[in-house]
């Protein structure tokens, strides 16, 4: 699968292709916390910018989820990882309890490495010269 394998990329789904990038890059700028006086207390910098970022997050994983039936009518052999991810970032971003927080943040790290390691050698050259 590759967009170079795509025969019909018109406006709508090359607006969704790059909505991905744009909400990434959105996730990234909120996770940038003020700095006054050469200190930062993370605590209140990751309370303080919790919900805005984890409903990007969850935007990103949904954007993820669907961006195989988009492209190829099809939804992708990592849908259940990127639904649990998914999952994730939406009881987060609801949840105020900083031990749901004390939980949750670490298996969301988890998850993500499962998934490269599972899935990321399988896409593109990479996988081509393992094999």
């Amino acid at each position: 699968w590759g967009l170079h394998d795509s025969t019909n990329l018109e406006f709508v789904r090359y607006a969704y292709l790059l909505l991905g990038p744009i909400l990434l890059y959105l996730g990234t700028s909120v996770m940038t916390p003020d700095v006054e006086r050469d200190i930062v207390d993370v605590c209140a910098a990751y309370w303080e910018m919790r919900t805005l970022y984890f409903s990007i997050s969850a935007l990103v994983w949904a954007w993820s989820v669907f961006m195989w039936p988009v492209f190829e009518g099809a939804f992708a052999p990592t849908m259940p990882v990127l639904v649990v991810l998914l999952g994730i970032a939406v009881l987060l971003r609801l949840s105020d309890s900083p031990k749901l927080h004390a939980l949750l943040v670490p298996a969301n790290l988890v998850v993500i490495v499962f998934h490269i390691l599972v899935y990321a050698r399988a896409l593109g050259g990479v996988s081509a010269t393992l094999e």
